[in-house]
């Protein structure tokens, strides 16, 4: 068996399926509601995690056409697969123009387990079976109806793809997840519905105790992520997540899920972020924080951590205590400034706190102390990052984007990167947004651009 086909050919079959996560340009688009169920069917109920993707939404967005079973690629992405090497510029066009075999419709990625699988629905069967074996280069085996071919395995017009390990699928398994019963699929948990529906370019699922198992987290670290969780949230027992990709911008939403599939409730009391805090800062900076701390949420802290023995949390606790309202900071480097509305009253520990966390010089203006450590500037303006804020109750603000893989910020052109708390439905919803320079293009193109 010719190992290197098998890489290629099968890496680039699982890349029609997850294009808009940008690992590469092979696109396909998205189904029906009926087709996302179909495949939901046959996700078996005890999975960890389970995601549905919207890709002709996503397809769409980056100027592409869907034509039957062809993609026509837009212009900027023909120049795209223009600029790649003759052979990987011949894969990518033998994709688009449906060589492949693979329906243009939906795509579900689940994890059983420590497996990863893809699936999706086949438009021709045997194109396919051609595709996958390098044009018969590579053995197929048939086993009960199923066939398979490294880690790919297909049955009746639905494939899938076992992520996890190259060149193993087991057909048993295969038999499995086709002959799933309502009660024993995805079918049977409460958000399958959501995920049926593909709102969103990307809609998921995961069970927490589960994700911590298969994360390979220590037993401390996953227990300790537990008791937080238990702590700020009641009956925490799954996540549910979005996200879409906009022009001039990535935006995703994570919440955390109760048994009965709804937002948990939070278990502390919460209050919003007032813009008018963060914007009075002025200038520049290359990072801004914003919390909303009241003496009710300090209270139920102290409550909370006051027979844990946490070193240091009494003394942390006793300087927010004087704290009522926003506390805004904006940084470049060790160099800070910021704003924090008090009580008026008691707040010593807190100015001495500040004085010596920060190495600030700290004013008290009425009801506000404002402390700095030395001049302040960067690439974003507070004037225009205070309105992002609005709704939160905690927000963090970095110029560009954190180095990722193959990428770095001068890689990716991204303004800026925001991650918030803000209240929703009792709970605490969890957005990221990723801002790119150039507003009026899809930041999908705007990534896959930067690609090198």
């Amino acid at each position: 068996m010719n190992k290197t086909i098998v890489s290629r050919r099968l890496s680039a079959a699982s890349l029609i399926i997850i294009f808009s996560l940008l690992i590469s340009l092979l696109p396909s688009c998205s189904g029906s509601k009926t087709d996302t169920a179909e495949l939901l069917a046959t996700v078996p109920a005890d999975a960890s995690a389970v995601a549905a993707l919207n890709l002709k939404s996503v397809i769409e967005k980056t100027g592409c056409k869907i034509e039957g079973s062809k993609i026509v690629p837009g212009k900027e992405v023909a120049a795209l697969v223009a600029g790649q090497d003759r052979d990987t510029a011949d894969r990518i066009r033998a994709i688009l123009n449906g060589e492949t075999g693979v329906d243009p419709s939906s795509a579900i990625f689940f994890v059983e387990g420590s497996d990863f699988y893809i699936t999706g629905f086949l438009a021709d069967p045997d194109t396919f079976r051609k595709y996958i074996s390098e044009d018969g280069a590579m053995q197929i085996a048939s086993e009960n109806g199923i066939d398979r071919c490294g880690n790919t395995a297909l049955k009746g017009n639905q494939f899938w793809i076992r992520a996890s390990h190259r060149n193993d699928i087991d057909p048993a398994e295969i038999a499995r997840f086709s002959e799933l019963s309502e009660k024993t699929s995805f079918l049977s948990n409460a958000y399958s519905s959501r995920l049926a529906e593909i709102s969103h370019d990307i809609e998921g699922w995961g069970n927490l105790a589960a994700i911590y198992n298969a994360s390979g987290m220590s037993f401390r670290d996953k227990t300790m992520a537990g008791l937080g969780l238990a702590v700020l949230f009641s009956d925490a027992r799954d996540l549910a997540f979005n996200a879409d990709f906009e022009n001039g911008r990535f935006i995703s939403s994570l919440s955390i899920l109760n048994s009965k599939g709804e937002p948990a409730k939070f278990n502390f009391p919460s209050d919003r972020i007032d813009p008018a805090m963060v914007k009075e800062l002025s200038g520049s900076a290359d990072t801004f924080f914003a919390m909303a701390l009241t003496p009710a949420l300090v209270k139920s802290l102290e409550k909370e951590l006051g027979d844990k023995n946490i070193p240091g949390a009494e003394m942390i606790l006793s300087a927010l205590g004087a704290i009522d309202g926003t506390c805004a900071v904006a940084a470049n480097g060790s160099m800070v400034k910021g704003a924090v509305s008090t009580t008026g009253e008691n707040t010593a520990d807190l100015t001495d706190f500040i004085s010596s966390s920060t190495g600030s010089t700290v004013i008290k203006d009425g009801k506000i102390l404002r402390f700095n450590n030395g001049e302040v500037n960067g690439t974003l303006e507070a004037a225009d990052i205070a309105p992002q804020l609005k709704g939160a109750m905690f927000a963090l603000v970095t110029s560009g984007t954190a180095p990722t893989g193959q990428f770095t910020p001068a890689d990716l052109p991204v303004k800026y990167t925001l991650i918030a708390l803000s209240p929703s439905q009792g709970s605490m919803e969890i957005t990221s947004e990723i801002r790119a320079f150039n507003e009026k293009e899809n930041i999908l193109l705007t990534f896959l651009k930067a690609i090198k």
